[in-house]
């Protein structure tokens, strides 16, 4: 068994995956470390660009459902580690974050995860990632991390089918096992696929689905309210939404409520150009409440089938550094 796992997602990624990997081999200096990379069907040169360096490359194939939860699940079967690095191909590690990772988990046997702080490319300028930005224990670990091996296979893995909110969704059932999750002070990745158009915001939002699914798998598994608690502010704009929907469907046959409808969300697309300053930015606000309100109500209906139902029959290359 090694020391640490780095497991790296990738989905045509070839502008980004070799500044990741060299990222990653520098900070795994002095550890016992693997590299797995689990790539979803990527048609560029990622793969051809990974078996470059010394990695174990793991394929998906095109009629199984494919993405981030797919990818670390996968890649955490493969591996063997003390600890597991969960990464996106789009970012790069800081060289000396694994080294205080390992460390500190050394060192606190009772944390199931730590996680550091990210920033991210924005308009040629790197800025903090909100959602890395909380410190100290923490209820959950968003985004990429360092989990014990030992907490997964007590608490069970990524659920592969889940289509955004895999790393909620795995902390929900690891808090419930009494694990704590531990976010440190010091940077851990920069991320470089940030896009503020409007079709990449739009595409983010399908990660609600995600979310939708948390609350439906928290009803069978114990998490529910420590999910509903996690996405409150998720749940109150979806509820609004949908109410509004169903009421300028009702409009149909009452001209009267669907003019309150629409005028109460012209105001509150007033508001937003006012908050956002601009036009652009209100648009890409107010098309992505609607849009991640689909999406949380399409989860939540939809669920998340049995993790164990995931092939397992994947396609292993190796890289030849």
């Amino acid at each position: 068994m090694k020391k640490l796992s780095v497991v790296i997602v990738s989905r045509n990624e070839e502008n980004n995956i070799g500044r990741c990997l060299d990222s990653v081999f520098t900070a795994i200096k002095g550890i016992d470390a693997e590299v797995l990379l689990v790539d979803s069907c990527s048609e560029d040169d990622t793969v051809s660009i990974a078996r470059k360096y010394d990695v174990k490359i793991i394929l998906l194939r095109k009629e199984w459902q494919l993405g981030c939860a797919a990818g670390y699940s996968t890649g955490f079967k493969n591996s063997t580690g003390e600890l597991v690095f969960f990464l996106d191909a789009d970012m790069s590690v800081h060289p000396e974050w694994l080294g205080k990772a390992v460390y500190f988990m050394d060192a606190h046997p009772d944390v199931a995860g730590v996680a550091g702080l990210g920033d991210e490319l924005r308009n040629g300028k790197k800025v903090p990632m909100p959602s890395y930005s909380v410190t100290g224990f923490v209820s959950s670990l968003p985004g990429v991390q360092v989990f014990r091996r030992s907490a997964l296979d007590d608490a069970g893995n990524f659920n592969p089918f889940m289509r955004g909110d895999e790393d909620h969704e795995l902390c929900g059932r690891l808090a419930r096992k009494g694990y704590r999750f531990f976010r440190m002070d010091s940077l851990m990745v920069t991320h470089y696929g940030y896009s503020e158009e409007v079709l990449e915001v739009l595409k983010r939002a399908k990660y609600t689905i995600g979310s939708g699914q948390c609350l439906r798998l928290g009803a069978f598994n114990g998490t529910f309210f420590y999910h509903a608690l996690r996405l409150r502010k998720t749940i109150a704009y979806t509820s609004f939404f949908a109410v509004s929907a169903l009421l300028l469907i009702a409009g149909i046959f009452y001209p009267v409520i669907m003019l309150v409808v629409l005028a109460v969300h012209v105001v509150l697309f007033l508001s937003m150009i006012i908050l956002k300053k601009g036009l652009a930015s209100a648009f890409r606000s107010y098309a992505g409440f609607w849009s991640k309100s689909f999406g949380f109500i399409t989860g939540f209906l939809s669920g998340a089938r049995p993790p164990e139902s995931y092939p397992g029959n994947v396609t292993i290359l190796w890289g030849h550094a």
